[in-house]
């Protein structure tokens, strides 16, 4: 990779910065804003979802929805669901 523009735009760099984000995102949910921790299974709900998403995405290389953009969501989504269910 010869820019950091290059670095960046790699789909796996995208979903690791998005994962990172969310994973400092729930621990300061769950120990500043929550009555209760979460659980660690709500803590590693969004990772796990991006591991078995990187796993579908090399498998089914070209597919149409084996996008990255379609993965952050994915997380993004877990992540809002698990902050919503413990309001």
């Amino acid at each position: 990779m010869k820019t950091i523009k290059e670095f960046f735009s790699h789909p796996i760099i995208q979903m690791a910065l998005v994962l990172g984000t969310i994973t400092i995102t729930l621990s300061y949910f769950s120990k500043r804003v929550f009555d209760e921790p979460l659980r660690n299974w709500q803590l590693g709900l969004p990772a796990f979802l991006a591991t078995v998403f990187q796993g579908l995405a090399q498998m089914r290389k070209g597919a149409w929805y084996i996008r990255s953009w379609i993965g952050m969501l994915i997380v993004a989504l877990s992540a809002v669901l698990v902050v919503v269910f413990n309001l």
